[in-house]
């Protein structure tokens, strides 16, 4: 990807586990995570945007000796291997404009975790994770669209959930589990992945169409089948052209 991967962390309410999500995605990220769109041998820099809503003025807190203090959010995540962290506190109205200037940190970054809400909700990352509690009374406002939109959703009660999109991923939270988050990192993983496909397809495609060595070059240079390739041709509306050997 030309920008750094957007992985967005969100919940029905306060206190459910995003930071803690959001801390073991750095950990792993920053030590295994090779985004084949960089330089071979490039380190690999992940951040993070914690973001508290705030009726006051919105503030920009890069400041390590706040953001280092022990037990806050971002010292979790800067601790976890984030290179840079940024806590915007903000009205909500007010986001559009601290935002954009907390983005410009992490320029040349691999990826960016961004935890809350309404932050996702103006940034629209490549993937969001959303955690769902079990009790609909204290489900934040805007909980059922959140859900609706989400690539990945961590439930506790299967039933609370409303219908989503056939493309969203859904796993039942289970604490005790040290599985489930090798369980999360392979789901992310696979729609980083999907998403570097489609919009390779979407780049190397004119007129949807795309020729056969096009798709062959795309499948190789990502190595991945060619099946996949043709299937994701397939769910964009690409037509793969002048295939005389049947890879697709």
């Amino acid at each position: 990807m030309d920008r750094p991967v957007l992985i967005g962390i969100g919940g029905s309410q306060s206190n459910i586990g995003k930071t803690t999500l959001a801390v073991s995605l750095l950990s792993y990220f920053t030590k295994h995570f090779i985004n084949k769109q960089l330089t071979p041998g490039k380190s690999r820099k992940w951040g993070a945007i914690k973001y508290t809503g705030t009726s006051s003025l919105p503030t920009l807190i890069t400041d390590k000796s706040i953001l280092l203090e022990k037990g806050k959010d971002t010292w979790q995540m800067l601790k976890a291997g984030a290179s840079d962290v940024v806590w915007i506190k903000s009205p909500r109205s007010k986001l559009k404009n601290v935002l954009p200037k907390a983005l410009k940190r992490f320029s040349g970054f691999d990826g960016i975790i961004i935890e809350g809400n309404s932050a996702i909700e103006f940034l629209k990352p490549d993937i969001v994770i959303f955690i769902v509690g079990g009790d609909k009374k204290s489900w934040k406002s805007g909980t059922v669209r959140m859900i609706s939109n989400a690539d990945i959703i961590l439930y506790e009660k299967r039933d609370v959930l409303p219908k989503t999109n056939l493309s969203t991923l859904s796993f039942q939270r289970n604490h005790s589990d040290k599985r489930e988050n090798r369980k999360i990192i392979m789901a992310v993983n696979k729609r980083i992945d999907d998403e570097k496909l489609k919009k390779e397809m979407l780049k190397k495609a004119v007129n949807k169409k795309l020729s056969c060595s096009a798709a062959r070059k795309i499948a190789e240079d990502l190595k991945i089948p060619y099946k996949k390739v043709g299937k994701t041709a397939d769910d964009l509306g690409i037509r793969i052209k002048d295939c005389q050997i049947g890879c697709f």
